[in-house]
């Protein structure tokens, strides 16, 4: 019986450690999950930051342009106001206007050594023009691809570049294309500017990602061979989670990781403590069932010790009542009550039956007291002989 209660409560038990065991670990991998997904979100978030932040400079640098001033007359106008733009933004390489309208096609290039304009193609294709404008067509089709004229500002990309900011030790131009559009909707060209490679790396990307987003969390870019670019704390060896820095930067990579861990160790931890909680309720569990089955088989054990006592007590009883009542319709019988021996001898058999129920009685008492009285009773061993 007891067996069968032990199976009873032990298989479910067990069925339930199994199912607990299954949920930890499916807990486990959407936990990691979750935590990927809310740093690609943190990401995402950052990148969008790199965006409008260089959308805010060109709208200061750029957004005051009137298209009606767009001619060659008043080349000399736009070359002043480049110059004045570039002096007081340090952050801008180079700034370019370019005319490309029916058969026009002329404009400003402005950079450290000053304005320079071009009247015509071949003086364009000299001041490395013509790449810039090859950049904004591929920029405008990117964002516009059903060929509609807009007049958002168009973030663009150049890795492996041969322009300026390449020859001087960087690889790469970001460039920010404002479309010039007249009143009629028709498209002039375009006014662009180039930033500089060190405001991209040391200034914007510390703006962007500053280092105080998280104590434990740390971001870097990475450009498109591996190299970091900038980093919110020290250099790493692995990153949880990587995102394309777009659409500023599409072929550089944005990370991120916890300081101290990772999310495959921060969940495998918390599956670990998970499942030390869970053992530690189910050993208490187990305990309980092993002293409350212990307590069963005492109350079993003790309840057919009882019945055994009653039945040996009802016998020890019964004797002594069966004699008496056997002397008793001894005593009943005319002839035998005249006979003294026979008296003398039923008389004395009642006496002594009487006297061991007696004493049968007095145990029994005695039995019941010893619970009640047993912190007075004194254990010694004495000698039989």
């Amino acid at each position: 019986m007891i067996a069968l209660a032990v199976v009873a409560v032990m298989l479910p038990t067990m069925i339930l450690s199994v199912i607990q065991y299954r949920s930890l670990l499916e807990l486990q991998s959407t936990t990691k999950l979750a935590a990927q997904e809310s740093l690609r979100q943190v990401l995402y978030g950052l990148s969008g930051r790199a965006e409008e932040e260089l959308t805010w400079m060109a709208e200061e640098a750029l957004g005051s342009l009137d298209t009606e001033s767009f001619s060659r007359e008043n080349i000399l106008e736009l070359e002043r106001h480049f110059e004045s733009v570039r002096t007081a933004n340090p952050a801008i390489d180079r700034l370019f206007l370019s005319i490309m309208c029916g058969c026009e096609n002329f404009g400003v290039v402005t950079s450290a050594n000053g304005s320079r304009r071009f009247v015509n193609e071949s003086a364009a294709r000299r001041l490395e023009v013509v790449q810039v404008q090859d950049l904004f067509e591929t920029a405008r089709a990117d964002a516009y691809p059903d060929g509609r004229v807009g007049r958002d500002f168009l973030l663009a990309h150049l890795s492996d570049c041969t322009g300026p900011s390449c020859r001087q030790g960087h690889d790469f131009e970001t460039y920010i294309f404002y479309p010039l559009v007249d009143q009629g909707g028709e498209e002039l060209g375009f006014a662009a500017m180039s930033m500089k490679p060190k405001y991209i790396t040391e200034e914007l990307f510390a703006r962007v990602l500053p280092r105080k987003l998280d104590r434990d969390l740390a971001v870097g870019i990475f450009d498109e061979n591996g190299s970091e670019l900038y980093a919110t704390k020290k250099a790493r060896q692995t990153w949880d989670v990587a995102v394309p820095l777009a659409p500023v930067f599409p072929k550089w990579r944005m990370e991120a990781g916890f300081r101290n861990t990772t999310i495959e160790g921060a969940a495998q931890q918390q599956f670990q403590e998970s499942l030390a909680l869970s053992l530690f309720v189910l050993s208490l569990l187990v305990l309980g069932i092993i002293l409350t089955l212990r307590a069963t088989a005492r109350e079993i054990r003790l309840a057919e010790a009882k019945s055994t006592f009653v039945s040996n007590v009802s016998h020890e009883l019964k004797t002594p009542l069966a004699a008496i009542r056997i002397y008793a319709q001894t005593l009943e019988d005319e002839g035998a009550a005249a006979d003294a021996k026979t008296l003398q001898r039923c008389a004395t058999g009642i006496v002594r039956e009487t006297h061991w129920l007696e004493v049968m009685v007095e145990r029994l008492l005695n039995w019941r007291r010893i619970p009640k009285d047993r912190a007075g009773l004194l254990v010694a061993h004495k000698s039989l002989s």
